[in-house]
């Protein structure tokens, strides 16, 4: 009663008085829960009679807010889109835009179009570009192989026979050394194959790169990212968890940083076991100070070729991983019977042009830098177990060989293996016709008609993963690995390949 006759009260003051009611406002309302005071015509009023309303709706918010956890990088509970969209955005794409600014794949100011934007923006890709032509102008000059170290072979010269002859023509020998080990360079013998093609192929890989996430801007990655992610859920398992899904991308990219760390590790263990015989050749530095500050040179170019060789590779099996969980997510959908028939085929639609992008485009960029992992891989193995080549190594020339040649293999067998996983998974869409139509019990409503042509639908799709332009299958895969296991032990027992095991 009382509440009813302080609000009559204050509408019959505000008639009286002939002037307008005020409207509260976020500006004039000082406090929900006590009396509003306005002030109109240079006199302060107080209404009342909204505590009650407000003392509820304040319960109300702070019971809800004690129920939302308080997650860091959460966004607000408006609808699941939006938090969906948010938690890719900073979970996923942040830090793979993080990596792409490093090599200059992204511009390193959002604002470009600003003048101090722009020249920031050409000042790092300046920087990039001259990192990446340091490291491949010093490695040349030190005669430095990235799987191995120096090139060089100590080669002990052969004890001379002297024949001393008197006048008895008695002859005596002494044998003596005429030479301690030399060191022989052989840059010159191997620099097409092994400096020039590879350095072509990798700065074909980074312009390449450039040109399609930088200059044509192409937003592939992040369409794919935010799709994937409103088809999956927090709540769900399997392929339609978010969770998992933020997991295993985080997983790529954190690998993909301690790759690089452990390729730089590789390197420095490269110059420790050779340091002596590491002269840079005709820039010959005449003290230690300028042979140490070449090979710091030497390493940050190699930490930025490392770089362009990380984003490529991330930049593809993120996307394989995506499409990957696209299509196993759509398969549990349609046969938990969330998903019709209709909106199936169009999603494998929607799947199939993203494959035929990402065959057209990053691909190529991957098949370039595999012919350099390949021939790393190969080489480092060829120099742990031919005789020839590691006669004079030492044990740290061992360590650091066998250490370089797990990170090659590791490099293009991850690539391969996401490739081999896409394609296995649009197999299991080609199954998915037939895994649709042996259950009746999840189907009953749908005409036979509707499920003889998805059958015929999933029956007839032929998408494949590529690499080389070749399509990528995992029993392609196993029986190339076979063949090549097979001929080297072939070779090995022939003894066309000397050994020393």
């Amino acid at each position: 009663m009382g509440t009813r006759n302080d609000s009559a009260s204050y509408e019959t003051h505000w008639k009286t008085s002939g002037m307008p009611e005020p409207e509260l406002t976020e500006d004039n309302c000082l406090n929900p829960v006590t009396d509003a005071q306005v002030d109109y015509g240079g006199t302060r009023h107080t209404r009342t009679g909204y505590g009650s309303q407000s003392d509820s709706w304040r319960t109300y918010l702070a019971v809800n807010a004690n129920e939302v956890p308080n997650h860091e990088d959460i966004a607000p509970l408006d609808n699941p889109v939006t938090l969906a969209l948010n938690t890719c955005r900073q979970k996923v794409v942040r830090p793979y835009k993080t990596l792409l600014k490093v090599i200059a794949w992204h511009p390193l100011s959002g604002e470009a179009d600003t003048y101090r934007s722009r020249v920031y923006n050409v000042l790092h890709v300046a920087l990039v570009v001259l990192l990446v032509l340091t490291g491949y102008f010093i490695q040349y000059a030190a005669c430095f192989r990235r799987e191995r170290g120096v090139i060089t072979h100590n080669l002990q010269m052969h004890l001379q026979l002297e024949v001393l002859g008197n006048g008895n023509h008695n002859h005596t020998t002494d044998i003596t050394p005429r030479s301690t080990p030399v060191p022989i360079f052989q840059c010159k013998k191997h620099i097409i194959s092994q400096f020039i093609i590879p350095d072509i192929l990798h700065s074909l890989a980074y312009v390449y790169g450039f040109y399609l996430l930088r200059i044509s801007q192409c937003e592939q990655l992040e369409t794919l990212m935010e799709m994937v992610f409103l088809q999956s859920s927090p709540n769900h398992a399997g392929y339609q968890s978010q969770g998992k899904l933020i997991r295993n991308l985080r997983l790529l990219l954190y690998g993909g940083v301690t790759w690089v760390f452990l390729s730089l590790a590789s390197q420095v263990m490269h110059i420790a076991a050779g340091y002596t015989s590491i002269t840079f050749t005709w820039m010959s530095p005449h003290d230690h100070v300028a042979k140490g500050v070449l090979l710091f040179l030497m390493l940050v170019g190699f930490v930025a070729l490392d770089m362009v060789y990380l984003c490529v590779v991330i930049s593809y099996c993120v996307q394989c991983s995506l499409l990957v969980y696209y299509m196993r997510g759509l398969k549990e959908r349609v046969l938990e019977r969330t998903l019709s028939l209709e909106e199936t085929i169009k999603k494998i639609g929607q799947f199939e042009t993203y494959l035929q992008e990402l065959n057209n485009k990053m691909s190529n960029a991957v098949s370039l830098v595999l012919f350099n992992f390949i021939t790393m891989a190969v080489l480092g193995l060829v120099s742990l177990m031919d005789r020839k080549e590691n006669e004079y190594f030492s044990a740290l020339t061992f360590v650091s060989v066998s250490f370089a040649l797990i990170l090659w293999m590791t490099m293009w067998m991850v690539p391969i293996i996401q490739a081999c996983m896409v394609s296995g998974a649009c197999n299991t869409i080609r199954k998915l016709g037939h895994d649709v139509r042996v259950r009746p019990f999840g189907f009953t409503d749908t005409a036979a008609n509707n499920l003889d042509s998805f059958i015929m639908f999933t029956a007839t799709l032929n998408m494949r993963a590529k690499l080389f332009r070749i399509p990528i299958r995992a029993s392609y895969v196993m029986f190339l690995v076979i063949t090549v296991c097979l001929l080297l032990l072939l070779a090995f027992q022939l003894g066309t390949i000397e050994v020393w095991l």
